[in-house]
């Protein structure tokens, strides 16, 4: 047994497969990625100009030079005044101390134990397995700089990068020269030890090259940052905001516009995740023509180009000359609706199931027939459960999916739990409504899809009333923040989506009051219950009530008209016991503990979520193999493929009767139906003629046992 986990650990790690933490011993399903990952990986030839090499020492010497050179070539790029222009000084001196004091025990413990045991080795050989384990012997010596400054800069990072970028910044959603990124530390104010630490750690990146599985070269960058560790996604995103502040500073010096919409309304001036960036301004030409400068003194300065490949540009209402007049200028070609971005389609209008549909493809692509006849029913359950949900939850958290899709998707995911092909149907064991329930309710831990959609869009909702970043406060201004959406039509292609969780929303959470310039006194719920619905104030007067609770505290005391003290006690008496506090006014949650409303939390509340069953842990116990608990599970849920169950359900036992009158007796006796052996059956068969012009081939053949005599003959 231990020499079987002991393989099955070998092959995971090979294949560098993550989801798979907790299946059965499917060491074939791993043999079979890692041959494909080493096939799609392999090199049998490269074209270099117009020689072909096949040599592995030649092939591996031509990698080598191209990396060396991408990564250890010196970086030409020149000083200008761009990031002086647009870095202020952010980082006090509290921070400096912060971020340069000497890491304390509990912090490096703390740090060592958040690394992922089952990861590649380091150079030294180990895994991060092996310090958890020996952590008592290694405390001592072991030292982990990066992760430790990664983890403190992540701390004041949110405060000092522009809100404007949105990837790898702690509650925020989905490099190429270092002087360029140790200037622009040294514009935030970060003090010397820190810059000089972060100095020394790129200095001593190194790199080795994987070429058909084997370690070639091992030589010094002195370019790019340290790759895979977790400070260099912090540092590309501080040296990225000299370019979101210089667009910033565009927009504030009214030499680039922002895209003017309803109500006088305008767009963010851009987004970016990463080094992919959005940019929103009008398609003039002085406008585009200062735009372009900024970028080619960015490019400059850092050493990072553009690749006009890539890039496009998108109008509406543009006639052939103009687009083309902006595409001579800018260097790229115009792009249309749909395009993806960050692997999410972008649309105009109500979500249709063919903008939709390449995600779903790309899901089924995953569920391969390979995969389902190398992995056990649980292994392929643990499959849909880490990466199907996973790739779905991106795009649910925008979109409201159209139900033919989803059914559609959820056909397949069925067919491949039950039978290990999506495009095969087996006979159901158990309903799929007990299955997508969670493991401790009864259940394989599996998620609806349908009702993940619809959680993921309640928590979207639930974002966008509570959430304070620019993308929510846009969106309350577009479609408003009362307790009902608005009845209007929308050009919008994610508020359908909101709209139908919107009223949820308001239903199930109250507002505490802390200033309260946020809640509307009469509309919103604040205590317990809409006031308008208390006094039952006509909905057509409704609107016209805009008074905010904070116009009814003055001097820190409530007040209360004395008409509604008289006819309306209750509520007299309830904002009289109101409890307010010092800081902003709040929206919580009424089903949580803490008041918010998590992923989790949605799911279970529009799953209507039931109380944990005792047996589950004793089923679903870590020492026993999942598979043997799903037979278990399958027994509590009496839908093992017993006679009585298969006859239930239309099928019959295969069994016959062999003739004895004993084996007859004790069947009867039991009240097992008896299938008896039919009698033989002649049937004619007619030879006919073929047609004219056509040649009949009739051919046959036995064979008596396996190896045995055989024969055969044709008839033409």
């Amino acid at each position: 047994m231990d020499a079987l986990l002991v393989e099955e650990i070998f092959w995971m790690e090979k294949a560098k497969i993550n989801w798979h933490t907790m299946g059965d011993r499917n060491t074939s399903f791993f043999h079979k990625v890692t041959k494909i990952r080493y096939g799609t990986n392999a090199f049998s030839m490269i074209k270099d100009g117009e020689n072909n090499l096949h040599n592995q020492v030649d092939i591996e010497n031509h990698v080598l030079a191209y990396y060396t050179n991408l990564f250890a070539s010196p970086n030409n790029t020149s000083s200008n005044t761009l990031i002086h222009n647009v870095i202020p000084s952010l980082v006090i001196d509290e921070d400096n101390s912060m971020l340069t004091k000497l890491p304390s025990h509990t912090e490096i413990k703390v740090v060592v134990f958040a690394l992922n045991g089952d990861n590649a080795p380091g150079p030294d050989g180990f895994s991060g397995c092996f310090f958890h384990n020996f952590w008592d012997i290694i405390s001592i010596e072991f030292k982990i700089i990066t992760k430790i400054l990664a983890d403190r800069l992540a701390i004041i990072a949110p405060k000092i990068i522009s809100k404007q970028q949105r990837g790898f910044i702690k509650d925020r959603q989905i490099k190429d020269c270092w002087t360029f990124l140790l200037d622009t530390l040294h514009a935030f104010d970060f003090n010397h030890k820190f810059i000089h630490w972060i100095n020394t750690i790129l200095d001593s990146a190194k790199l080795s090259i994987i070429v058909n599985g084997n370690s070639v070269g091992f030589f010094k960058c002195t370019r790019g940052v340290r790759q895979g560790d977790s400070l260099s996604p912090l540092l590309f995103c501080l040296a990225e905001d000299v370019l979101s502040r210089g667009i910033l500073k565009l927009v504030n010096e009214k030499k680039i516009s922002t895209i003017a919409g309803p109500n006088r309304m305008h767009s963010p001036s851009h987004v970016l995740y990463a080094d992919d960036i959005l940019i929103f301004c009008k398609g003039v030409k002085i406008e585009l023509l200062c735009l372009q400068k900024l970028v080619l003194d960015y490019a400059q300065v850092s050493g990072q180009q553009i690749n006009t490949q890539t890039c496009k540009f998108y109008v509406i209402n543009a006639n052939a000359r103009k687009i083309n007049v902006i595409s001579s200028l800018l260097g790229f070609f115009r792009g249309s609706l749909p395009f993806n971005y960050l692997g999410v389609p972008s649309f105009k209008g109500k979500p249709r199931r063919y903008h939709l549909e390449p995600i779903a493809d790309k899901i089924l692509a995953k569920l391969a027939t390979w995969k389902g006849s190398s992995l056990s029913i649980m292994g392929r359950v643990e499959l849909v459960r880490s990466i199907i949900h996973s790739m779905l939850l991106y795009s649910f958290h925008i979109y409201k999916w159209p139900a033919s899709l989803i059914d559609c998707l959820d056909k397949r995911i069925r067919n491949f739990i039950w039978y290990g092909d999506i495009g095969t149907r087996k006979l159901v064991i158990v309903a799929w409504s007990k299955v997508c329930v969670p493991i401790s309710q009864g259940g394989l831990g599996l998620r609806s899809i349908k009702m993940l959609n619809k959680a993921a869009l309640l928590h979207l909702a639930w974002d966008m009333r509570c959430d304070n970043h620019d993308w929510a406060r846009f969106c309350r201004n577009r479609f408003g923040n009362y307790k009902d959406p608005p009845n209007r039509h929308f050009k919008s292609s994610i508020w359908p989506g909101i709209k139908e969780n919107w009223s949820m929303t308001s239903k199930t959470s109250i507002w505490l009051i802390g200033n309260g310039e946020n809640v509307n006194f009469w509309k919103e719920n604040w205590l317990g219950e809409p006031i308008v619905d208390t006094m039952g104030i006509p909905a057509q007067i409704q609107s016209s009530l805009l008074a905010s609770v904070s116009d009814f505290i003055v001097n820190a005391k409530w007040i209360i008209l004395v008409l509604s003290s008289s006819l309306f006690p209750d509520v007299a008496l309830s904002i009289e016991n109101t409890i307010r506090s010092n800081g902003v006014d709040k929206l919580v949650w009424r089903h949580s503990e803490d008041g918010l409303l998590s992923l989790k939390v949605a799911y279970d509340f529009v799953s209507n979520s039931s109380n944990p069953i005792n047996w589950c842990n004793l089923v679903w116990s870590k020492v026993i193999p999942p598979s043997s608990s799903f037979i278990t599970w399958r027994i509590i849920h009496g839908k093992m493929p017993s006679d009585a169950n298969l006859q239930r359900r239309g099928n019959y036992s295969s069994m016959a009767a062999n003739p004895s009158i004993n084996d007859l007796i004790i069947l009867k006796h039991f009240k097992v139906s008896i299938n008896y052996n039919s009698a033989p059956k002649i049937t004619e068969v007619l030879w006919l003629a073929p047609s004219s012009g056509w040649i009949k081939a009739n051919t046959d053949g036995a064979a008596f046992g396996c190896p045995g005599h055989a024969g055969g003959g044709d008839l033409f």
